[in-house]
């Protein structure tokens, strides 16, 4: 329920750049080349001041500035951001990927390691701003600092004391913990501080535990509830940066009460010594994990032919010797001297696109040399029943896309004896439901996909002409310009019209979140991105890592978004 602030905004600098470190030895090793980013662009001297302060000043100064300096880090000037946190520089002149101040923005929506960590997420643009500024030498051009801000009023009030907790319910003394305390904890604390994950190095799942405290300290004094960050965390403002919880809604008053009761009386634990152990359920397979065991390093000589054809090859992950072929973008390629070529990656083949090639029924007979196959695109080629008769042997595949082929029921017959199939794609075949009904009774744990019926859109009503004035907040600057007839020459401002949007710093009213996106739309259906992506996850090729980072989708692996 605690933790060191600074160590935290520590450990999120650090270990994620040696991660992304680690991650570009390991494709260099594995034979990767990274395609090489577009040259940077020279900006202009007053680029930072126009552009870059304007984000730093909206989304990371409450942080890093004046009042706080979480992790030693300050961003309100040039020198500051130079100097960076006490672990080292957070700005590498030329090289965004280098530098932790655009690596950590660029993260994906939710990730433990964002920044900035609470509130939305930078923009794609402002997230572009910053790489570009970087790559382009990171220049400040007369900008040195923000001009200090007024003194405080000596005359103002002093701010008002916080209320009193209210009194907690009375609980009966050995039995508080068990009956009250804890129920709060589980319900509040447990899944950042327990058996799963333990951030700051604290569980609050045994009394052992809670009495040891975190990686910096106890987080209980016994008989002194505002010495006790376990109570004292929890009654910060909603919205603090330190507030514990650290996400959802705040404590109650009323539980608050219950804590501070606790450790005023001597936080006894009674009789209770830990949460009740969970029942584990079956440990769960990694398939791929298994096929790899003992497997070496694809050859180099059969890769290169499967390249030379022009079909992309290359391992699941940097961590892996399993390897993926598609014949995407050379499809009048796949023929019986191809498929045979594969025999020779028979330990590390496990994923196979050949979609839309004119593969033959007989061809297929070719891929019983390839036991480890777990994925196989056929969509939209000529193959029939007969052709999948011939993939009955292959015992670990757990995707079969036969979409827009010429199969029919009578394939589900030999579908059925592949035990571990996953996902079926079905759809504009011949296959029938009743014929998909009697499959699914034998493969209970198969998802068969056999198309749907599309509902025709509704016409859209007409939009009424909107007031130029109403997206701008009545009191806001931009309000203001637009009443006069002009437009507002605020940076921030200048900066969001120029992407079609409203300031939101200037305009807080109008702030809206962003429409949900199919996170799957962004990627080729047959991609590692997608499939990851599917899986709740995200693909861990390098290429697809800096693509990520950089707020793009690697078109290597996803060449139909290029």
């Amino acid at each position: 329920m605690t933790c060191s602030v600074q160590r935290r905004i520590q450990r999120r600098f650090t270990p994620l750049f040696r991660q992304s470190q680690g991650l570009l030895c390991a494709a260099l090793g594995a034979g990767f080349l990274f395609t090489a980013p577009a040259p940077a662009q020279e900006t202009p001297d007053t680029f930072f001041a126009e552009k870059v302060w304007p984000i730093l000043e909206a989304r990371c100064i409450s942080c890093h500035g004046v009042e706080k300096q979480k992790g030693d880090l300050r961003l309100d000037s040039a020198e500051a951001i130079l100097k960076g946190t006490d672990d080292g520089p957070i700005l590498v002149a030329g090289k965004p990927e280098e530098s932790k101040m655009c690596t950590l923005t660029g993260l994906p929506a939710g990730h433990d390691d964002i920044m900035p960590p609470k509130g939305d997420p930078l923009t794609p643009e402002q997230v572009a701003t910053l790489q570009q500024w970087v790559a382009a030498g990171a220049n400040f051009g007369a900008w040195t600092a923000p001009p200090a801000p007024a003194p405080a009023d000596p005359g103002a009030p002093a701010p008002a004391e916080p209320a009193p907790v209210p009194d907690a319910a009375a609980a009966g003394g050995d039995t508080l913990f068990a009956d009250k305390i804890w129920p709060i904890f589980e319900a509040n604390c447990v899944s950042c501080h327990g058996a799963e994950k333990q951030k700051a190095e604290l569980r609050l799942d045994s009394a052992e535990a809670i009495l040891k405290g975190a990686e910096d300290g106890p987080v209980l004094v016994a008989g002194k509830p505002e010495e006790s960050k376990l109570y004292s965390l929890t009654i910060l403002p909603a919205g603090h940066d330190d507030i514990m919880p650290a996400k959802g809604d705040p404590l109650t008053a009323e539980q608050t009460g219950l804590i501070q009761q606790w450790i005023a009386a001597g936080a006894g634990f009674g009789a209770w010594t830990s949460a009740p152990v969970v029942a584990a359920g079956p440990a769960k397979v990694d398939v791929l994990a298994q096929l790899a065991e003992g497997v070496a390093a694809a050859p180099a000589d059969v890769v290169a032919k499967i390249e030379g054809r022009g079909a992309l090859a290359m391992p699941l992950a940097a961590s892996t010797p399993l390897m993926r072929v598609s014949y995407q973008l050379a499809k009048d390629q796949v023929n019986d001297e191809s498929l045979a070529e594969l025999a020779g990656l028979a330990d590390q083949l496990t994923w196979l696109n050949l979609a839309g090639s004119p593969i033959t029924d007989a061809s297929l007979a070719h891929l019983q040399k390839l036991p480890k196959l777990t994925e196989l695109h056929l969509e939209k080629t000529p193959i029939t029943d007969a052709g999948v008769a011939n993939l009955t042997s292959l015992s670990h595949l757990e995707y079969l896309n036969l979409y827009g082929t010429e199969v029919s029921d009578a394939a589900l017959e030999s579908i059925a004896a592949l035990p571990n199939l996953k996902k079926l794609y079905v759809w504009q075949t011949k296959v029938t439901a009743e014929g998909a009904k009697a499959l699914q009774a034998k493969l209970p744990e198969l998802n068969i996909n056999l198309g749907a019926e599309l509902e025709v859109p509704v016409a859209p009503e007409a939009v009424p002409a909107v007031d130029p004035l109403a997206k701008f907040d009545a009191d806001s600057c931009c309000f203001k310009a637009a009443q006069a007839g002009g437009k507002c020459d605020h940076p921030c401002c200048v900066e969001a019209e120029a992407a079609g949007k409203v300031c939101t710093k200037c305009n807080p009213g109008k702030a809206e979140a962003a429409p949900a996106e199919d996170p799957l739309a962004k990627f080729d259906a047959d991609s590692c991105c997608f499939k990851a992506a599917e899986a709740g996850g995200k693909c861990d090729h390098p290429c697809c890592v800096e693509a990520e980072a950089a707020g793009k989708v690697c078109t290597k692996c996803n060449p139909g978004k290029a």
